[in-house]
């Protein structure tokens, strides 16, 4: 079936963000403890291996006064280092188990790399969003490996079946996730309620996800009320950096949202911006080509029709077709 999901119903995303980042402190922090822990366990298993640590240590310090050369101390760390990991392998550990090292190489488990939001840190946030959103179950039903052609209708509609044109547009998904470091193109899913849409939507999101990607899932309307407590004030604006940054951004529903002057603004902002940053985004809509460009002023309609491959969705709604059985 295909769902809508609005992410952060369940709680503010200021609260969201502020208890993704409490998580990802404690699960940073269960972590080095836990490696801390093993390495005093082996140390004090093994004294020999703290007594060559200082050994170590001392030849540091004989360097510096001048009692070895730089080439004698190399050496006799790495006979000593030698010697660690000997001892290690015999009592069946390895040398990582004294090194106490952080989930992110990058930020170094600190969140932040370079003064802005790591991507280590955004993905949890994004995480912590889905899992209130109740869109991670989703995507373990809804994915490319549970894709049912037999689903959708074989009935010709000018020549083309309902079957043959949602296989078409699966393989062109495909494509996209596989070219998405080269492709320039995004991705707008036009068609009728109950046709695929979300769930083809879904598939790019949980293959990009299993990728290592930044995923970020709105519906039009549930953007529109983010960027509203933005603007007020009301939402961390962390959520901004995450929109601007994210790998991919899936609009879902374009055209849902209240028509102002406000949200025709965002939306350009945000389409707009997502381009000069080539960074992808895929956007759904129940609306034809023809009310979209009724509904959206010149600025949004043009950069759809010239950045954004237009796919066409076609046939009945498949939640009535199953209800009375009929394909």
């Amino acid at each position: 079936t295909v769902r809508r999901i609005q992410p952060g119903r369940k709680r503010g995303i200021m609260q969201g963000f502020g208890y993704a980042k409490q998580k990802y402190d404690e699960s940073r922090a269960r972590s080095k403890a836990m490696q801390t822990q093993k390495r005093e366990r082996i140390l004090s298993e093994i004294p020999e291996i703290e007594a060559l640590r200082r050994a170590i240590n001392l030849l540091w310090i004989q360097q510096i006064e001048g009692t070895l050369s730089e080439q004698q101390r190399a050496d006799a760390v790495a006979a000593k280092t030698a010697q660690i990991n000997k001892i290690l392998h015999e009592h069946g550990y390895a040398p990582e188990d004294l090194e106490i090292r952080p989930i992110c190489p990058l930020c170094e488990d600190s969140g932040y790399h370079n003064g802005v939001i790591c991507n280590c840190l955004k993905q949890a946030f994004i995480d912590e969003c889905y899992a209130q959103s109740n869109l991670t179950s989703v995507l373990e039903v809804e994915n490319f490996l549970t894709f049912d052609e037999s689903l959708f209708s074989e009935k010709k509609i000018n020549g083309n079946s309902p079957r043959q044109r949602v296989v078409q547009i699966r393989q062109r998904a495909l494509n996209f996730v596989a070219e998405f470091e080269t492709g320039t193109q995004h991705l707008l899913f036009v068609g009728g309620v109950g046709t695929g849409k979300t769930f083809l939507s879904h598939c790019v999101a949980k293959e990009l996800l299993d990728r290592g990607r930044t995923v970020v899932y709105f519906t039009a309307y549930d953007l529109i009320e983010k960027f509203t407590d933005i603007t007020m004030g009301r939402t961390d604006r962390a959520w901004s950096e995450l929109i601007w940054e994210s790998d991919l951004i899936i609009l879902d529903d374009l055209g849902s949202e209240r028509s102002t002057e406000f949200a025709q603004n965002v939306l350009f902002n945000l389409i707009n911006e997502r381009i000069v940053r080539n960074k992808k985004m895929l956007i759904s809509t129940n609306l034809s080509m023809t009310e979209l460009k009724e509904h959206y002023n010149n600025r949004i309609f043009s950069r759809l029709i010239g950045y954004f491959e237009a796919t066409p969705f076609i046939g009945d709604d498949l939640r009535m077709t199953k209800k009375t059985g009929m394909r």
